[in-house]
């Protein structure tokens, strides 16, 4: 089925990224002794060479490919590049954190990184208009000066700054807890396809991954890891913004953070970081000028016409005439295999081992280990005690 080389070595690394599992620092620790994939998948591995769980040891030594080989075939089919870390296009920034996925999947345009300066913009989901106003005129200011914003598509301010980037015509990319094709939250839906059209789409999680309470501080060290700094808005003390702040320290990053009143809540965060030893940003120059000699192409500053503009677009928010940011929504259909089918249907009413459904769906032993790993990623399913598995 598979004539390429590179077609060998991807599903190898594909596999090796589920087995390592995804958003962990197990593949970190195993790359350490070896870069080679024909390497990595030929070799026995146990737990005192590498100091990872059993359970990672266990899938390591099963060579099974079926699942990384459905993979690989949807994401051929919905045009998602699966990039391993050692691959010329994966971000040499992120390469360089001390747990980097072994394996990104690109949906949309893919950027040369290292040619560009990326900052990362987070804070709450419940933003203020404060904060919704802040984060659309720093982001105006950054895209259009030529940096390149990243989110991670929340809502509230993240799906603001990517907003604000794609009304400025600049690129934007999206790092996401889940799948590159799964859209999270749905309230985001437009602004995903236009992210899709014109920016990029990141995630470590398989095509059809849902995200779990895990997956999204998982996520914020590829955030924090892809940027040459990270840029806070509005967050409380207990705000996940902070994790990816902290994330974005310990890879000695930048960090920038906006000042807010000292009696609102979703400022105090961003208080904190400030006396803390954050730059304090009250404009997009403040980070530009941070950055103005480390990119190849040199940054644009905001200018006085720019402070114009963002005001008159800000007084017809006030009256009730907000800037056009829709986009006609293109459902993607989430297709499941005639053998996922079959297990989902069996697993509707009743919980089944492993042996009990290969033997009620004539499935061979390796064929139903890959069909329930993709299942467990799509969400479907899920794993009990004693090996037993039900429907979600």
């Amino acid at each position: 089925m598979y004539h390429r080389d590179m077609d060998k070595n991807i599903i190898k690394w594909i596999w090796f990224a589920l087995a390592a599992v995804p958003g962990s620092s197990n593949a970190a620790k195993i790359l350490e002794l070896n870069d080679e994939i024909d390497e990595l998948y030929e070799r026995t591995y146990d737990a005192q060479d590498h100091g990872v769980s059993q359970y990672v040891i266990d899938a390591l030594n099963q060579k099974d490919l079926s699942a990384a080989e459905q993979i690989y075939e949807y994401c051929l089919e919905h045009d998602i590049l699966p990039v391993p870390i050692f691959d010329r296009r994966y971000p040499s920034k992120l390469r360089e954190i001390i747990d980097p996925p072994a394996l990104l999947y690109f949906k949309g345009q893919i950027p040369v990184f290292d040619e560009n300066v990326l900052i990362g913009v987070v804070g709450t989901r419940e933003c203020t208009d404060y904060g919704f106003e802040s984060t659309l005129q720093i982001c105006d200011g950054l895209a259009r000066s030529g940096i390149i914003i990243v989110s991670g598509m929340a809502k509230g301010i993240d799906g603001t700054a990517a907003t604000a980037a794609l009304n400025a015509n600049a690129f934007t990319i999206a790092v996401l807890g889940n799948g590159v094709d799964v859209i999270y939250p749905p309230e985001n839906e437009a602004l995903y396809y236009q992210i899709k059209q014109r920016g990029l789409l990141i995630s470590e999680y398989p095509p059809l991954s849902h995200s779990t309470r895990r997956t999204f501080p998982e996520r914020n060290r590829i955030i924090s890891g892809l940027c040459d700094g990270v840029l806070v808005v509005e967050a409380d003390l207990k705000s996940g913004a902070l994790i990816t702040a902290d994330k974005a320290l310990h890879q000695g990053r930048n960090i920038y953070a906006v000042p807010g009143d000292i009696d609102r809540e979703k400022s105090k965060g961003t208080n904190r970081l400030i006396q803390n030893g954050a730059k304090m940003v009250t404009d997009a120059n403040d980070i530009i000028v941070e950055h103005q000699f480390a990119a190849p192409k040199s940054l644009r500053p905001v200018t006085k016409r720019d402070f114009e503009r963002l005001a008159k677009e800000k007084a017809k928010r006030k009256k009730g005439k907000p800037i056009d940011r829709e986009q006609k929504k293109q459902p993607e259909a989430e297709l499941l295999s005639a053998g996922e089918r079959a297990i989902c249907n069996l697993l509707a009413d009743q919980k089944l081992t492993q042996d009990q459904i290969a033997d009620k769906c004539g499935f061979d032993a390796a064929k139903t280990a890959a069909l329930l790993m993709m299942l467990v990623i799509k969400n479907k399913i899920r794993e009990l005690p004693g090996n037993r598995y039900t429907r979600n």
